[in-house]
C-alpha cells in the first residue's frame, strides 16, 4: 500500500483482508487476528531479484538457485549518456533518446576495485532523487546496459548484477531480453542437466545519495517460493 514504483502500468501491488462467512478477517473488524491477502507483480512493482528461470522454459526457481546471501560487493555510480554518443553495441537498434551504460564507464569505475569484491555489482544511475523509489515509469525509456557492457562484467566474473531501474535491457527489445541472456550465458534453451547459473539480477533497487560509492559486505534477502523471482530486500554493510 502507499507509494509504489511501477513499470509496464502494471496494476499496483494491494493488500486486503480476507472475508470469511462475511466477517473481515481484522481484529479492528471484530476477527480475532489479522488474514490478509497480498497481490504483487513482483518484477514490475518492487525491488525484485531473478534468477535464469525468467528466461527459460523450464521451472528454474529462485529460492533453489540462491543458497548464499551474504557477497563481497562493489557499489558505483554511473551517469548514462545518449545511445549516439558511444560505439558500443547492443543486439536491437538504439532509438533517439536512449540512454546507456557502456563498458568504458564500467572499466572507469571498476579499475582500481580489487576483485575479490566483485561478487555482486550495485550501480547507482544519475539522476538520483528520491521521487525514483515510487516512479511510474510506465512503458517509456529507462537507461540500460550495452551488450558489451554485459560481456565484460562477465569477464570479471560477477555472479550478482544490482540495478536501479526496471530492467538491464531495453523497456522494449521485441522481447530478446539480449543482456539477460547474456548475463546467465544462454540462449533460448536451457540444458540443466549441464548446470543451472546461480548468477542473478535484481532490479528497481535505491541507494540514497549519501551511501558513497566502494566496497560493501552485500545481505541479498530473498523470500523461500518458487518462482523465477522473488521480492528482495539487498542491504549492504561496511567491511573491516
Amino acid at each position: 500500500e502507499g507509494k509504489q514504483v511501477n513499470f509496464f502500468d502494471t496494476p499496483r501491488s494491494k493488500v486486503k483482508a480476507l472475508e470469511s462467512d462475511g466477517l473481515k478477517m481484522l481484529v479492528s473488524e471484530g476477527a480475532g487476528c489479522d488474514v490478509q491477502e497480498v497481490t504483487v507483480n513482483i518484477h514490475c512493482t518492487t525491488t525484485h531479484t531473478e534468477c535464469v528461470g525468467h528466461i527459460s522454459k523450464e521451472n528454474i526457481f529462485i529460492n533453489e538457485v540462491v543458497d548464499r546471501f551474504f557477497f563481497p560487493s562493489t557499489l558505483i555510480t554511473v551517469n548514462p549518456i545518449k545511445s549516439n554518443k558511444c560505439n558500443e553495441k547492443y543486439h536491437v537498434d538504439f532509438k533517439v533518446g536512449d540512454r546507456v551504460i557502456t563498458k568504458e564507464m564500467l572499466e572507469q569505475n571498476l579499475k582500481s576495485i580489487n576483485p575479490d569484491f566483485l561478487e555482486a555489482l550495485i550501480v547507482r544511475t544519475t539522476p538520483n532523487s528520491l521521487n525514483k523509489r515510487f516512479l511510474n515509469y510506465g512503458c517509456n525509456q529507462f537507461p540500460f546496459f550495452t551488450n558489451d557492457a554485459i560481456h565484460y562484467l562477465n569477464q570479471l566474473n560477477v555472479q550478482h548484477l544490482l540495478f536501479d531501474c526496471p530492467s538491464i535491457d531495453r523497456a522494449s527489445d521485441g522481447g530478446l531480453l539480449g543482456n539477460h541472456r547474456i548475463f546467465w550465458d544462454t540462449s533460448d534453451d536451457i540444458d540443466q542437466s549441464k548446470g543451472i547459473s546461480r548468477k542473478t539480477i535484481t532490479e528497481l533497487i535505491y541507494i540514497f545519495d549519501l551511501i558513497k560509492d566502494g566496497t560493501y559486505i552485500l545481505e541479498l534477502q530473498i523470500g523461500n517460493i518458487k518462482l523465477d523471482a522473488s521480492y528482495s530486500r539487498p542491504i549492504i554493510y561496511p567491511h573491516i
